[in-house]
């Protein structure tokens, strides 16, 4: 995500101080699947994300493979803060995200219902 104005005004949840964020040129924007590890410590805690690289089958099963695509080192009160204002969020946007949730199910559906099924190719044998 960019941002059209160097300056963006934000207000911490948790101690209400009025911040000023710049954004530094070329900075990383980072797609994660999911969090992969979490180690809470004092001064600092450590977020491990993993984006997925891809499935294996084996005798046990399917084995998703999984790629590190970050390590996050931060102060864990920062990290308190941050899930702090995740929950926060979230829960102000409830309905707003229940409606997009909707409106992509509905679209989803109405694909899949367009979609022809493909005649089965004719596989022959071997003689």
């Amino acid at each position: 995500m960019t941002t059209d104005s160097s300056d963006i005004a934000a207000e911490s949840v948790s101690a209400r101080v009025q911040l000023q964020l710049q954004p530094r040129p070329n900075h990383p924007i980072l797609y994660v699947e999911g969090l992969t590890q979490l180690l809470v410590g004092f001064p600092n805690s450590r977020v491990v994300f993993h984006s997925m690289a891809h499935r294996e089958m084996n005798d046990s099963g399917t084995q998703e493979v999984r790629q590190i695509a970050c390590e996050l080192v931060m102060p864990t009160s920062s990290l308190v803060e941050m899930a702090t204002n995740v929950i926060a969020s979230l829960a102000a946007n409830k309905s707003q995200l229940e409606a997009a949730q909707r409106d992509w199910l509905a679209k989803l559906n109405s694909l899949n219902a367009s979609l022809s099924v493909a005649p089965e190719p004719d596989v022959k044998t071997p003689s």
